[in-house]
C-alpha cells in the first residue's frame, strides 16, 4: 500500500475540507502499490494541487480535481 501523507484519518485537520470525491481519490492512491508516497494538498511554490503522487521508479503525477455537476462550469 501507498504511502498517504496526511494519514486519510487525518483529513479532517486540513485547511480545505476534502469533497466527498476527493476522498474517494485519496483512498484509491492509498491503494498503489508499495513505494508510492501521496501527498494531499501540499504547498508547491504558490499552488497547492489536490495530490501528488512520486515513485522512485515511475516519477510524479499531479491530480487536480473538480466535481462536475451540470451548469456549475
Amino acid at each position: 500500500m501507498a504511502t498517504v501523507s496526511p494519514p486519510i484519518d487525518e483529513f479532517t485537520r486540513l485547511l480545505r475540507p476534502l469533497s466527498t470525491s476527493e476522498i474517494e481519490v485519496a483512498r484509491r492512491l492509498s491503494e498503489l502499490e508499495d513505494g508510492w508516497a501521496i501527498y494531499v494538498q501540499p504547498r508547491l511554490g504558490l499552488d497547492i494541487p489536490d495530490f501528488v503522487a512520486v515513485h522512485d521508479v515511475y516519477g510524479v503525477c499531479v491530480v487536480e480535481m473538480k466535481d462536475w455537476a451540470f451548469g456549475k462550469y
